[in-house]
Formats: structure tokens, sequence, C-alpha cells
């Protein structure tokens, strides 16, 4: 049979649905336009404030209310909602996309309307354009008009003509013929019951032959062009960056400079020359906006090992961070992007260390991290931390009676000195900054779950309780009271177990819950038996003079000085003395051979019965044969004894 005759062409058009391809379109393009629509109003009069995200179960995120913090989240506000920020290429492109989505979607609209007739139920008299109570010369009429209009002969280039036709004709028929009639009343079709038919939800013009190649062009260039070229420049573009966001290349760099020998001096210039800062191109106004820089930092640029122009301008950028210099615009810029990337590169190097255990280097990179947190150097005091606090205050704190020396012991203090000089209104944020600094209360306990006591090998857990006083039920700590940070930070606490001479790791733990009481374990394998000591440190990532030191004392026994008494549960023990899976298995198995076995023999016993009857009746003939032969046999012998006896004997000589 030949399938590739003209009609056998044209009745597959049936199976495609204009309308449905139309109402699943419209509604693709609603689903997508809906909420990009949502996004552009959003942004165009939502309200911008920052997003702080709960890290506990508490109920009130408790924020710095300083002036300084209040004015900075203000300043974030305002840049967030910033023309600029706001109306960026990203919101272009959400307004162009939505457009295009909704003009599309209106489209679709007007052809649904436009071709309701293809998915209304069958109605002669919507088909030939008449009135119900139409006489028959006016149906006739009718369907000499639409059959003239919709004959295939004169529509060939129309793949739609001959269905319409058909259509038509079957409209003319329902009406005049009286067996099609009572048909079309019953089943509401003139053919009397159909079968459900199912359609495609395409458009025709894909069966269209002048747009065959069309078609075939675009898909294949869509898939072998489009997507594989989307994939690639993603796949590009991802194999640059390790899991936690940070470029394999920084991986790399930090992995080989950072060392056990490495501290806090040795890390600005480390940081600049990651990557990350290094994408910070030099502008041609950015001579004469460092060169004050350079005069001030003439002691940090007389060190530098890197001599790279990136990275040279990247370290003077971060000493003038950390000395809380003033910068251009245009400075100030780069340093807020390299600032913005400071935590995942801190943590990046505190995991690359752990990888080796150099204790003293995880513990620079973390008080580098309080640092750069704060704009302040390694040999500043951390009372420079407290708002409105010069050199002349922190001079007063250091002498005379209730004198303090660090941020801890300022916060805690009852008698606060340094504050004769100021006003009312920094009295207050010096207040307010003292009840947001966390007022941390840390024990530890070290025990080996279950056990009394800790014999060699055992995994012992060190269990560190955290309390930050300062807070109440229901409360955790907000953003980091920073003035020089331009991004909101919230507190990363370091748990770090060491051994005796602190250069050693041995495990550490990340605390980013803020609540007020935290507790987290570390665990360790305890050590051949003996008296040992080991270094814990809890350090913050953010404040300076907040970290503590504890030293931990251990006794292990051996194995031989205690007697541990296994007790297993009754239920245990039932457990055990039941057969495992395996064993059921096997033995499953097993049964099967031996029933199998078993009918093996049973069938050839009935024949070893026969087998053996038979033998029996041989072995009686052959004992008769025995017997015949054994007569012959004496016979034979009788006879030679008879002529041995006629022989003569002859003498001898």
């Amino acid at each position: 049979r030949d399938t590739f005759t003209k009609d056998e062409k044209k009745d597959p058009l049936l199976d495609y649905d204009d309308s449905a391809f139309y109402y699943f379109a419209a509604t693709v393009v609603l689903v997508v336009a809906a909420p990009l629509t949502y996004s552009v109003f959003k942004t165009l009069f939502g309200k911008r404030d920052p997003v702080i995200v709960k890290t506990s179960h508490a109920d009130v995120i408790r924020t710095c209310k300083c002036s300084i913090c209040i004015n900075k989240e203000h300043r974030i506000v305002k840049e967030e909602t910033s023309v600029k920020r706001r109306f960026g290429w990203g919101f272009v492109l959400r307004v162009v996309l939505a457009a295009c989505f909704w003009l599309s979607f209106y489209l679709l609209i007007q052809n649904i309307s436009g071709d309701t007739a293809q998915i209304r139920s069958f109605d002669p008299f919507f088909i030939l354009g008449i009135e119900t109570d139409a006489s028959d010369a006016d149906i006739r009429k009718a369907y000499r008009k639409l059959s003239l209009q919709y004959h295939p002969d004169k529509n060939i280039n129309d793949p739609t003509a001959a269905a319409k036709f058909v259509l038509v004709s079957k409209a003319y028929q329902s009406l005049t013929d009286d067996v099609a009639r009572k048909n079309y009343e019953k089943y509401g079709n003139p053919d009397g019951p159909q079968a459900m038919k199912v359609a495609i939800g395409l458009p025709r013009f894909l069966l269209d032959e002048e747009n065959h190649i069309l078609i075939l062009c675009v898909f294949f260039a869509f898939l072998l062009i489009v997507l594989p070229g989307i994939a690639l420049l993603w796949y590009q573009q991802s194999k640059k960056f390790a899991e936690n966001g940070v470029l394999l290349e920084t991986m790399q760099f930090l992995f080989k400079f950072l060392t056990e020998n490495t501290r806090v001096k040795h890390l600005p210039e480390i940081f600049a020359a990651t990557a990350e800062y290094r994408r910070f191109v030099p502008r041609p106004t950015d001579n004469e906006d460092m060169k004050p820089l350079v005069m001030e930092l003439r002691d940090v640029l007389s060190k530098i090992k890197f001599n790279h122009p990136h990275v040279v301008r990247n370290n003077i950028l971060i000493h003038a961070h950390l000395n809380r210099m003033k910068l251009s615009p245009p400075l100030s810029q780069d340093l807020s992007a390299m600032l913005k990337d400071l935590p995942k590169l801190v943590e990046t190097s505190i995991d690359l260390c752990v990888y080796n255990r150099h204790m003293q280097t995880i513990v620079s990179a973390i008080d580098f991290s309080q640092m750069m947190v704060q704009a302040l150097n390694a040999s500043d005091s951390s009372l420079l931390q407290i708002p409105h606090f010069t050199e002349y205050n922190i001079k007063h704190c250091k002498t005379g009676k209730f004198a303090v020396a660090n941020l801890k012991d300022f916060v805690k203090a009852e008698h606060r000195k340094g504050l004769a000089k100021l006003t009312d209104e920094e009295l207050q944020d010096v207040d307010a900054f003292c009840a947001h600094v966390p007022d941390m209360n840390i024990e530890y306990n070290v025990a080996v779950e279950d056990e009394d006591e800790i014999v060699e090998g055992d995994v012992c857990t060190v269990t560190v309780k955290m309390e930050r006083l300062n807070l109440r039920e229901n409360e955790e700590a907000g953003p980091v009271h920073a003035p020089f940070f331009p991004h909101l930070k919230r507190e990363i606490w370091w748990v770090l177990l060491g051994d005796a001479t602190g250069q050693k790791l041995i495990t550490l733990a990340k605390v980013k819950n803020q609540g007020r009481v935290v507790e987290e374990k570390l665990m360790f394998q305890a050590p051949p038996a003996g008296q040992y000591q080991f270094e814990l440190f809890v350090k913050c990532d953010s404040y300076l003079g907040l970290d503590q030191r504890f030293t931990v004392k251990l006794n292990v026994l051996s194995q031989s000085q205690v007697k541990r008494e296994i007790v297993i549960h009754p239920e245990d023990q039932a457990l055990d003395n039941e057969p495992s899976m395996f064993q059921q298995l096997m033995n499953g198995m097993n049964e099967q051979d031996s029933s199998d076995e078993e009918e093996e023999i049973d069938v050839p016993r009935s024949k070893n019965k026969h087998n053996k009857a038979h033998v029996h009746g041989a072995n009686c003939n052959h004992d008769h044969q025995d017997a015949d032969s054994g007569s012959d046999m004496e016979e034979e012998i009788q006879e030679l004894e008879r002529e041995a006896e006629d022989v003569e004997v002859l003498p001898m000589d």
C-alpha cells in the first residue's frame, strides 16, 4: 500500500488541535509571566530592608541600637533601593521579558477566542451560520455557499479546508436526513455514537510542507548549537569555582602559601594576591588617589613579597582599611567588594589549614578576620571598637582605679572609665554597644559517653556550652557592630582543640547559631594511657578581645586498669541468636536442594527393586548352570583316572 499519497498526507492533520496548543501555550506563558511581573512590581513599589536570616529558634533578633549601626542600616537600605541598584540591567531585562510574555499571552488569547468553534460541541446551526428556526431553503443556501467556499479543489494550499468541508457536509446532513437528525439529537453527532478522539496539542503549521525545512533547521539549531552552547558556557564558568564559591585558583594559591609559620602579619599580602582580589583592575585615577596612602604605608611596602601591581594595590587598600584611613570613592568601592568576599576566604583558609592541622595558622586567620571586620591592626587596643573612643579615652581606661585592658573587661565593668568627655548621645551609643556585644560564658566537659573513666582508644567528647548572658530568652544576636565594615556581618564562633603546645590541631567546630544558649560537641580518640593537657580556644571572628582559652586536663587509663562489664540487653541477645538475612537465604537454598535430592532418590527406588528381582532370577539360572557344569567336570576327572591306571610304568635304570 502506498502511504505517500495526497489523501494520506491530509488525514493526520485532523490529529493536530490548534485550540489545545493555544490553551497549553497560554498556560505556560502565564505561569512564567505572573511571578516575573510580581518581581518587577516588588522592585518598583516594595519596601527593601536588610534581610537578616535567623540562625536559631528565637523569636526576636536583637540588633545594636547605637546611632552608628542605625545609620549604617539606613545607608545599606538606601544603597539597595537606589535607582542604579533597582533599575539596573537586571531590572530592564525583567521588564522586557515580562512585556514579551504578556504580549504572547494576549495573542494566544485572541487565537483562542477566534477559534472557539473547534472546541464547541457539534452544532449544525452554528457551523452553517443559520438560526435554529431556519427553513429548508435557508439550510440548502448556506450549505451551497460554505461547500463552495471550503471545497478542497478550490483550497489546495489550505490544509484545513478538507476538514471544514467534511464538517459542513455533516451539518447539512444532520438537518436534512432523518436518520442523521435522530443521531444528532440522540448522540450529538449525525454519524451516531463516536469513539473518544485524542489530538496532539500542537499547531497545524508544523505539518505544512512549506515549513518543514525551516522547522527542522530551527530544531537542529536549538538541539545541536543552542543547548550545547549554554551547557558549555555553564560548565566553563562553574568549573572555576569550588563548592563553597571560592575560585579553585585561590584554593590552590592558599594551600601553597598558608604554612605552619604563617602569621597575621603575612595574611594581608596573601589575601591581596588571591584571584578574587586580583580581578579589580587599577584605574587611571588610582595613582593620584593612592599617593597619600603609599606615603603613610612606607613600612608596609618595604616588606612586600609579591611585586605584581594588582597585588600591591590590594595590599595597600587592606592596610589602609586596617589603619582606618580615608579613601576616595572609587577605592572605597573596590575595598567594599573585597570585604564582601572576606568571610568565605577566611573560612577557606581555615578549611585548608585543618587538612595540615596548622593550629597557629588557623588562629591567625581568625584574628585577621577580627581585624578586618573592626578595621584594627594587631597592635591596636580592642577598646577602639567602642563607639567614639580614641587613644585619649583608652589611656584613661588603662590607668588608675578600676582600670581595664580589653573589651571583655570593659563590658563587664561596673564602673566604666574613659567616658568623662563624651556627650549624652555618645554615652547612649556606648551603652547600646555594651548591651549588644556578646557576653559569653563558656563551660566545657570532657567525657566518654556512658562511661565513668577514659580508656585509651575511647572516643572522647568535649561538650562546650556557650551562653550569651546579654540576651534574654527567645532572643538571638543580630549583626555585628562594625562601623567600618560596609556590609552586614553575623558572628561566627570557632571552637578549637589543640595539643599542649597549641601548635597541632586535634579537632574544631564552627558555630553559626546566634541563640542565647548553644552547645557544641567535639570528638577525638583518646591517646595512650597517661596524663595529658590540651588547649581549648573559643574565638569570635568579628570582635577583638572576646576570645577565651582553657587548659583541658585528661587522665587516660589503660585497658588493664579498667574492667568494663559488657551488658547485653535481652532483646539484643535475641537478635543475635536470630539468623541473619544471608543465613536465611542460604538455609532456604539448602532446603530446596535437599528436597530436590529426595525427589531424585525416591524416583529410582522402584527401578532398583525391579532390577534386584531381575538380578535374583539371573542368579538362580546361573546356579543351575553351575550345577550342570560341575557334574560334567566330575565325569572328566573319573575318565582321566581310568586312563592313568592303564598306563604302564617303566623301571628306571
